[in-house]
C-alpha cells in the first residue's frame, strides 16, 4: 500500500477491514442514523461553505475525534498508526487528521473535485474507508480518480473494507451515484494541527 502510496500517489487495499468489523460498523451505522446524526454535506469552505445537491449528494456526521463513538474506536487506532507509519516511510510531515462518516442514498454522488482547497488546506492525504456490506459491482457507487489532465487512472468500487490513499491536492476524482447507499469513513491527513489552514 504504501509504495504504491509513494510511487504512483494513490493507493487501493482491499480487506483492510474484516468482515466481523464490517459487521458491527454496519449495525452501529444504522442506528446513528436511526439518531438522526447526519446532515447534508456541504462544499466550499469558510464563508463559502454551502449545501448544493446538485454537485454533492451525501450526508456526513463529524463526530468528535476526543470522544468517537466506540464501535469506531479500534479503526480510528488503526488511523493514527497508518499516520504515523506513513510519515516514517515516506516523510509526508503529516501532523494530525480529520475524519467523517458519509452515507450516500442511492442516486447521489459527488461531482469531479479536489479535497485540497486552491492550497489554502492543510489537507495533504484523502483516506476513504469503505463501509458496505456484500457490495456488487452491478451497485454502481465507484470512486473514479483522475489525473491533473482529467484521465481516468482507476475506478473503485466501494466494497466493505476497502481503504483508499490519495494525495489531495494532486488528484481530482468524483463518485458516481449507486443503486443502494453507500457508506464510508472519509477523511485527511493534515500537514498542520487540526482547525489551521
Amino acid at each position: 500500500m504504501l509504495e504504491s502510496l509513494k510511487n504512483v500517489g494513490w493507493s487501493v487495499e482491499r480487506g483492510w477491514l474484516s468482515h466481523q468489523d464490517l459487521a458491527v460498523l454496519s449495525q452501529a451505522f444504522q442506528e446513528w442514523q436511526d439518531e438522526k446524526r447526519f446532515t447534508p454535506a456541504k462544499i466550499g469552505q469558510g464563508q463559502n461553505l454551502q449545501q448544493h445537491g446538485g454537485i454533492r449528494g451525501d450526508e456526513t456526521w463529524w463526530f468528535d475525534l476526543a470522544t468517537p463513538p466506540a464501535e469506531l474506536k479500534p479503526i480510528l487506532v488503526r488511523v493514527d498508526a497508518l499516520k504515523t507509519e506513513i510519515n516514517r516511510t515516506l516523510f509526508l510531515g503529516l501532523k494530525d487528521w480529520e475524519v467523517h462518516l458519509a452515507s450516500y442514498p442511492a442516486g447521489a454522488g459527488y461531482k469531479k473535485h479536489l479535497d485540497r482547497h486552491q492550497s489554502q488546506s492543510s489537507r495533504k492525504l484523502s483516506l476513504v474507508l469503505y463501509l458496505n456490506e456484500n457490495w456488487q459491482k452491478e451497485d454502481g457507487g465507484q470512486l473514479v480518480i483522475y489525473n491533473q489532465a482529467s484521465d481516468e487512472l482507476t475506478r473503485v468500487n466501494p466494497e466493505g473494507g476497502t481503504l483508499v490513499l490519495f494525495l489531495s491536492e494532486d488528484f481530482p476524482h468524483e463518485v458516481l451515484p449507486a443503486k443502494r447507499e453507500r457508506r464510508s469513513l472519509t477523511g485527511w491527513f493534515l500537514d498542520a494541527p487540526r482547525g489551521v489552514l
